[in-house]
């Protein structure tokens, strides 16, 4: 008896085991067929919203692949990225030019209402399939960045853009300018009547060709213009645009420019050479930028008088600041930054800008960058820049540039910590940016002495080339 009812127990057990069991699984699959229905409660065009917001269309695709509704997702696409770089070679199979084009083609004309593309590939495609990818997205597309080398047979982007009268933005790359024509009856016709901006980028151009295509588009705000080589450089370019708000340039290289813009509010140079550059613009002028540029003879006319002025950055600029000298005696109660650095002391180009003026005419300073061109001995002319009873209550970064660390520059950081009570940050620039021999003790002895005294400050020090 003792046998079968311990025989009985064991089989009790096993059963209710079994029971248990059978409740956890039924109620994972129960969660399964939860979540499932979840899932499939999601309306397509909210999936495709979803799928819109990833980085490249290499996980567009592999989410694709997760069941039939989320491959229907791809006609609702708004944004796609497809850039090709080392990272496509983690696919499973071997992606050459004639997988790129398949992947991209197969998944643009399943889209149906595509707003913005970015394609950024090394290879090159043919003709047929860019030309596929421009007319299937062209009634709905808004912003289109194409960087990819030249398709062959030659392709006219340029050309094919035109006939989306709704591309608000767009970014070309390795375009051959010099093979656009346009054939414009009217000369105030719209070539982009809804383009408001531009980037263009390591191209050829010729100088007439740019300059109807700026006039074409009646509402340009924004043009920025990169590595750009210009076919005919002898002749002036025109630029003339009644809405054009910002121009950047960009290691771009011509001789005579002349820009007509009424609107124009940011004005960037960067690594650029001009002969002559002449600007003529309203008082709208808010941030002004020339950086490691030469320019033998910048005009920017009647435009002293900014009031909405914000910003000023020059960097180590040629033959333009008595230009720049004339354009900072207009006071602007807006200014919050304002950087020079480079700033001539030596008779050839002597410039008179020194601090009492500064605070005087740009009461609402925060950041405030100075730096001056070491020739000679004029280290007696640079410490006089900052003597004085000059203040500036708001400024709370200030750059410093100095080509040395010696005691020198902890006398003039203790000055420049004088002069802004209300200091932050502190940031020294220079080139030889280390320590060596008997003057390194001296100075470290008198940067920890400042470094206690004003231990609220960030002290910074940063090599520049």
């Amino acid at each position: 008896m003792t046998g079968q009812r311990r025989k009985l127990q064991k089989q009790g057990t096993r059963c209710s085991r079994a029971a248990n069991e059978g409740k956890e699984t039924g109620a994972e699959e129960a969660g399964d067929d939860q979540e499932r229905g979840i899932m499939e409660g999601f309306p397509v065009e909210l999936i495709g919203n979803i799928l819109s917001y990833l980085d490249d269309i290499k996980d567009v695709v592999r989410a694709s692949w997760t069941c039939r509704k989320w491959r229907v997702a791809l006609r609702y696409l708004h944004t796609l990225c497809a850039s090709w770089c080392a990272s496509w070679r983690e696919w499973d199979w071997e992606l050459e030019t004639e997988n790129l084009e398949f992947v991209l083609t197969d998944t643009i004309l399943q889209t149906m209402g595509l707003q913005k593309l970015q394609i950024h590939s090394l290879s090159s495609f043919p003709a047929a399939p860019v030309i596929a990818w421009l007319s299937h997205i062209g009634d709905s597309l808004r912003h289109l960045t194409y960087k990819l080398p030249e398709s062959t047979p030659h392709v006219n982007v340029l050309e094919s853009c035109a006939r989306m009268r709704c591309l608000q933005s767009l970014d070309l790359q390795c375009l051959k300018f010099g093979d656009v024509r346009f054939v414009v009856a009217d000369p105030t016709a719209e070539l982009f009547p809804c383009l408001l901006s531009l980037h263009l980028s390591e191209g050829r151009v010729s100088t007439g060709e740019l300059q109807k295509l700026v006039w074409g588009c009646q509402k340009l705000e924004s043009l920025s213009l990169s590595y750009i080589r210009f076919s005919d450089p002898d002749f002036t370019l025109n630029l003339r645009s009644l809405s054009l708000k910002s121009l950047v340039c960009y290691f771009t290289n011509h001789h005579n420019v002349v820009l007509e813009a009424n609107l124009l509010e940011s004005f960037h140079l960067w690594f650029s050479i001009f002969t002559t550059f002449k600007v003529k613009t309203g008082i709208r002028f808010r941030s002004l930028q020339i950086r490691k540029s030469s320019i033998a003879n910048l005009d920017l006319g009647n435009n002293t008088d900014c009031p909405d002025l914000e910003e000023v950055v020059v960097d180590t600029c040629e033959h333009v600041w008595a230009t720049i000298q004339c354009f900072l005696l207009e006071p602007s109660s807006k200014l919050r930054k304002l950087q020079l650095y480079g700033i001539p002391l030596d008779g050839n180009h002597p410039v008179n800008l020194n601090l009492g003026t500064i605070s005087f005419l740009f009461p609402c300073l925060t950041h405030l960058g100075l730096s001056y061109r070491m020739v000679g001995n004029n280290l007696p002319i640079v410490e006089s820049q900052f003597q004085g009873s000059t203040v500036f209550e708001g400024v709370q970064f200030f750059e410093l540039g100095y080509p040395v660390l010696d005691e020198n520059l902890v006398l003039l950081m203790g000055r420049v910590l004088k002069i802004c009570p209300n200091l932050k940050k502190l940031q020294v620039l220079g080139n030889n940016m280390y320590l060596s021999g008997r003057h390194s003790h001296d100075f470290m002895a008198s940067f920890v002495a400042l470094v206690c005294k004003f231990s609220k400050v960030d002290f910074q020090f940063k090599v520049i080339c």
